[in-house]
């Protein structure tokens, strides 16, 4: 028997997190159990319309009978996000996920009309699929309901340690389980795959609930209305700010759709206690007096056009900000998204509002990912043969190789690996194989992998570069320039010149119009050192 672990993402961009578990028997693949389905966050080109990537599945096309379950560990997008794109394209597998999890994923397919099994796991059970027997086991991040998996098979078993840190004092639900983590590591665990976003910090990761005490006293710093921003799926950090907010008579205003979406989730199944008249819209917020709201928002990474991004240009309908309003920024950039936070923190200061964040304030986020502490007791108690840092980038999996080797591990027992690259168990050695292929799936609106290099150059062009359409008319021109100049009479006669010249001497509309291009974008390119998108159209 063999098993075969490859990941579809997570191994260098810290998002888009998928796990594929191949159980191989006679050179032929018995069984397949996927880990995790997430999105990956591109701000860089969200500006081309580009929403965010998923994993590419196309490996999986030809095996969709193989595939046993989709497990999943926890609820934040980067885990669950890709599910509503990728599980209509694997026919559908049963889901298995904690609480949270599946009424996050249940919201997500509603919206798209997507039906699909998905069963809330329950701990202290084992769930056999086929070759695979597996067992969830409670753990805490900066989300209620985060799990770890501990996979048992004929090859070797594997402790699929996702996002997670060693919170004793959680603001939701219980602390680790730490007898079951104990129980695995007896068992016996070939592999780990552990989370390692925090292996450059020393010591153990800070508890959710040190927040809680940072929002009240800003709160109570504050003249006008206080903002908190972060990520929609971080329940626990929104239910303490509500706390304080409720603390200090502020009314509650949720803004963003998929932070409406969660908190509605959260209110109704009990994760956030908030009766409704403590909430009000955003309209509301216009007219209330500033010192009665307390607004938590999306936006906390830059995305483009998201709520805070709105605010901080300006161009929200209804939430202007001014010298009395407070926003406090309670999430650290995700790698890559730094220079974007930038901009916005630097837009809002410039709007008058005062802002704070981690650079100049202590104890305004806490990492839900674990430290080296965390990762070295995780590695004690399940005492695995073989590591492979998951969920990371390349200097953090460098740097948590670092720390195990202090723990007595060589380097030829910690793995890392890129995505599409698999991890192959046998007989009780380990190696890689070749990656297999894998392309940068991009979403854009409800379209899935249609957006390729050549589409985002032509958006990137017509964003520098504008656009000038030539529409022709018999004998006439009449040129439309739109991003290119704005009402220049004496070049567009110049233009109009060079087009009529051009009509007289093309014989049909498809020469007339390739010869437009060419004259036109020829002249242009000589005089302003500029190529913009030329149209004709050719009545």
């Amino acid at each position: 028997m063999k098993l075969r672990i490859i990941p579809l993402g997570g191994q260098s961009n810290v998002t888009k997190n998928m796990f594929v578990y191949e159980l191989w028997e006679n050179d032929q693949i018995r069984d397949i159990l996927l880990v995790d389905c997430g999105v990956g966050f591109v701000s860089e080109l969200s500006n081309l319309g580009v929403d965010f990537v998923i994993p590419d599945v196309s490996y999986l096309k030809d095996k969709l009978h193989l595939i046993r379950a989709l497990l999943i560990t926890h609820g934040h997008d980067d885990h669950i996000g890709a599910t509503p794109y990728i599980v209509p394209q694997l026919k559908h597998p049963k889901i298995f996920a904690p609480k949270l999890a599946a009424l996050l994923i249940g919201e997500k397919f509603k919206e798209l009309n997507i039906i699909n099994q998905i069963e809330q796991i329950k701990y202290h059970q084992d769930y056999d699929f086929a070759g695979f027997k597996i067992r969830y086991i409670h753990m805490t991040h900066s989300i209620p309901d985060t799990t770890h998996i501990f996979i048992q098979t004929p090859a070797g078993n594997v402790y699929h340690g996702s996002d997670f840190k060693f919170d004793l004092t959680p603001v939701y639900g219980e602390p680790p389980d730490f007898a079951e983590i104990n129980r695995a590591g007896s068992i016996g665990v070939k592999v780990l795959l552990s989370d390692a976003l925090g292996a450059e910090r020393e010591g153990y990761t800070l508890s959710e609930k040190i927040v809680g005490n940072t929002f009240e006293e800003e709160m109570r710093r504050t003249k006008g209305r206080f903002f908190m921003t972060t990520f929609a799926s971080n329940i626990s950090r929104i239910k303490q700010c509500v706390e304080a907010a409720l603390k200090f008579n502020r009314k509650l205003c949720f803004v963003g759709r998929t932070m409406k979406r969660n908190m509605e989730i959260a209110v109704n199944e009990g994760y956030i206690r908030l009766s409704r008249e403590h909430i009000i819209t955003e309209e509301q917020v216009k007219r209330a007096n500033p010192k009665s709201v307390c607004v938590i928002l999306t936006g906390s990474q830059g995305e483009f056009n998201s709520a805070l991004d709105k605010v901080s240009q300006g161009k929200h309908p209804f939430l202007k900000v001014n010298s009395q309003d407070r926003i406090l920024f309670s999430a650290d950039p995700i790698p890559g998204n730094e220079t974007h936070v930038g901009e916005v923190i630097e837009n809002l200061i410039e709007l008058g509002a005062e802002v704070i964040y981690t650079a100049i304030r202590d104890q305004l986020h806490t990492s839900g990912h674990g430290s080296q502490g965390d990762h070295k007791l995780l590695v004690r108690l399940t005492k695995p043969q073989y590591l492979v840092p998951i969920g990371t980038t390349i200097k953090h999996g460098r740097a948590y190789a670092n720390v195990m080797e202090d723990l007595g591990y060589r380097e030829n027992e910690i793995l890392r690996l890129h995505d599409g690259e698999p991890l192959v168990l046998e007989a009780g050695k380990i190696s890689t194989e070749s990656p297999i292929p894998l392309r940068e799936m991009l979403v854009d609106g409800h379209s899935v992998g249609d957006v390729g290099e050549r589409i985002l150059k032509e958006r990137e062009s017509l964003g520098k570069e504008g656009v000038l359409i030539v529409l022709v008319k018999g004998d006439k021109v009449e040129l439309i320039s739109k991003g290119f100049v704005f009402n220049e009479r004496s070049l567009f006669t110049e233009l109009e010149g060079l087009a009529l010249r051009t009509i007289k001497k093309s014989k049909d509309p498809k020469a007339l119009a390739d010869n437009l291009i060419a004259v036109l974008s020829g002249f242009i390119n000589t005089r302003f050192e500029r190529s913009p998108e030329i149209i004709p159209v050719i009545v």
